[in-house]
C-alpha cells in the first residue's frame, strides 16, 4: 500500500512538473519579434514582446496589440489582454484568446481558427 501511494505521488509530481511554470516553455518563445499580421487582405506591421508569460506590443494599424498574460499548453499559446478599449472597432483584432503558434528557429507563426496570421521574425 505504502508504495501504491509513493507512485502515485511521483506521478502527480511528473505530470505537475509538465506545467509551464517552470519557465521552459516560456523560454522557447519569450524575445523581441517583429512582422506582420494578417486578415483576409488586410495587413498591419506589428512589434511583440513575450517575456516569461507578459506579452506586450504594438500595431501600425489594423491588428491591436496591448498587453497582458499568456501561457502555453501543447502547441497552443492563450493570450489574456489586460487592457481597457474603446468600442470603436472590431475586438477580435485585439491580440487575445487561443492561438496555436509554429516556432522555427527566429521565427514565429501564431495562427487563429479565425484565419488570422501573426508571421514574426525574432530580433
Amino acid at each position: 500500500m505504502k508504495s501504491r501511494f509513493v507512485w502515485i505521488i511521483l506521478a502527480m509530481g511528473l505530470i505537475m512538473g509538465c506545467h509551464t511554470q517552470d519557465g521552459s516553455l516560456f523560454r522557447s518563445v519569450d524575445g523581441n519579434y517583429r512582422g506582420t499580421f494578417t486578415r483576409a487582405s488586410q495587413t498591419s506591421e506589428v512589434d511583440l514582446v513575450l517575456d516569461n508569460g507578459r506579452f506586450s506590443g504594438s500595431a501600425d494599424s489594423v491588428a491591436r496589440i496591448g498587453s497582458g498574460s499568456y501561457d502555453i499548453n501543447s502547441g497552443e499559446i492563450e493570450f489574456v489582454d489586460e487592457n481597457f478599449w474603446t468600442a470603436d472597432f472590431d475586438w477580435s483584432l485585439i491580440l487575445n484568446g487561443t492561438w496555436e503558434f509554429e516556432k522555427n528557429g527566429r521565427e514565429l507563426v501564431l495562427t487563429h481558427e479565425r484565419g488570422d496570421v501573426y508571421r514574426l521574425i525574432k530580433k
